[in-house]
């Protein structure tokens, strides 16, 4: 977009505001997957810098001055080329995931027994990362209801990202029939990145964002897809609902690990309904929605569709987000509802 008193987008490297041109590409995929970043400088006054690493802040500046960036990341590739220069980035969380993170071994000798996911977290931020600046932010951060306990974990080499994400897709309680799960986001405080758990909003609360034809949306597309209705776990077959669509198998990184209820098996039942349960209220239709309105909208924010399709009216979840900035229009793109299954290999 043309810069203007509208919108007038910046971008700042190292601390220092680049003057030339530059369009961005943002994509935050959500499900506790790192937010990527592309950039292209006009020029080639970068391509000689050292630039790896570096931290990268865009302020989208949407009619007045921004004093948080709508991104902030890192530098991991630098290509420059005639008469310009790209840099494909992530957010801060690239310092404990991937190759470039430093692993943790947790063995009996060498563990943190006694803490819970969330200490051990903020301790490996605050001991191994944070030396000399602060990269991951934790004041944000809280304990999951219930806490995660890191007793008896075990890994060897492992990426501490993972560990984390694994153990909060866990934090659900069992009395709820339709458990709310968490996530890991990033929230930017103006002066630094702060990872958090963030808890499944609900649908009922008010929405941070009402959009219709007359008011924002320009594009709206979904797939109706059958919805799963049944799951095996070990030798058992647990059910759901009726079939208008045929059987349809559940296949879900939830689904309960049997030698977990070794103790208590008549819970995996339960376990295994709550979550053909979740699937059917959160995960009925992917909707993809173009919208010059939401720039701001964070995952896991919900979002009212104020159309006449009765199948789609209503409240939905921000599942994903893509921005494009620097071109002739400054659309969002947005994925309400369907979760993705797995966290993507980025690197």
């Amino acid at each position: 977009m043309s810069r203007n008193t509208y919108c007038s987008p910046s971008l700042v490297l190292d601390n220092k505001e680049i003057e030339d041109g530059f369009t961005a590409s943002i994509d935050m995929r959500g499900n506790s997957t790192i937010t990527t970043c592309k950039i292209t400088v006009n020029g080639n006054d970068l391509k000689d810098y050292k630039l790896f690493n570096k931290e990268v802040k865009i302020y989208m500046n949407l009619g007045s001055i921004d004093s948080v960036p709508i991104f902030r990341g890192y530098i991991k590739t630098v290509s420059p080329s005639v008469g310009k220069v790209g840099l494909s980035c992530l957010d801060a969380r690239t310092f404990i995931h991937g190759g470039d993170s430093l692993k943790v071994t947790l063995s009996d000798s060498s563990n943190y027994d006694g803490y819970t996911l969330t200490q051990f977290l903020t301790k490996w931020i605050k001991d191994k990362v944070n030396i000399g600046k602060t990269y991951i932010g934790t004041d944000m951060i809280r304990e999951t209801d219930p806490p995660l306990s890191m007793f008896a974990m075990r890994s060897e080499n492992a990426d501490v990202y993972d560990i984390v994400r694994k153990g909060v897709v866990q934090a659900r309680r069992e009395e709820d029939i339709i458990p709310q799960s968490y996530e890991i986001v990033m929230v930017d405080d103006g002066n630094k990145s702060n990872i958090c758990f963030l808890k499944e909003k609900s649908l009922k609360a008010p929405p941070s964002l009402r959009l219709g034809y007359d008011d924002g949306l320009v594009n709206v597309s979904y797939k109706k897809e059958p919805l799963p209705n049944y799951a095996i776990v070990g030798e058992a077959r647990y059910e759901i609902g009726n079939k208008p669509n045929g059987p349809i198998a559940l296949k879900s990184k939830y689904l309960p690990n049997l030698s977990d209820y070794s103790e208590s098996p008549a819970n995996v039942a339960q376990s295994v309904l709550s979550e053909l349960e979740r699937q059917r209220v959160y995960n009925a239709k992917k909707i993809n929605i173009e919208t010059s309105k939401g720039h701001y909208v964070a995952i896991g924010d919900t979002v009212f569709l104020d159309v006449d399709d009765p199948d789609i009216r209503g409240v939905h979840k921000v599942t994903s987000k893509k921005l494009a900035i620097g071109s002739s229009k400054m659309n969002v793109n947005l994925t309400l509802n369907k979760r993705i299954e797995t966290l993507d290999d980025i690197f």
